[in-house]
């Protein structure tokens, strides 16, 4: 199932998590998408005892902790891989869609955030 098409990519850093996030507009974003992975506590790696990543969809409502089997990465689509009981929440859809017109830098930038914060979570692989 396709959600909406991205013209923005960006990724964040605080001290409890990192964030990648996709937008469908960077001023009045009616549609985003993000992944947030905990830090451990006293240092600035991955939580080793966080099960999970968090993905939001356009609201906290919309959010939740794992649920997702695999992330395909193309340049110009994200799809995730949903858990049967994921599946059931979005309508069934086995996978959920993101189209990518975003700059080849913030691409590259999105690419590479996104590999460290699910390293060890979910497989991530590109799409052909």
């Amino acid at each position: 199932m396709q959600l909406f098409s991205a013209t923005i990519a960006s990724s964040s850093e605080d001290e409890y998590c990192w964030t990648v996030g996709l937008a469908d507009d960077v001023s009045d974003p009616k549609h985003y998408f993000l992944i947030q992975r905990a830090k451990a506590e006293e240092e600035q790696t991955p939580d080793p005892n966080s099960s999970d990543l968090y993905y939001e969809i356009d609201d906290q409502i919309g959010g939740f902790y794992g649920g997702v089997n695999q992330i395909l990465l193309g340049r110009h689509k994200i799809e995730l891989v949903l858990t049967e009981a994921l599946a059931k929440r979005h309508n069934s859809a086995k996978a959920l869609q993101i189209d990518l017109n975003i700059t080849a830098a913030e691409w590259v930038a999105f690419q590479e955030d996104l590999v460290r914060i699910t390293e060890g979570m979910v497989e991530l692989n590109q799409l052909e």
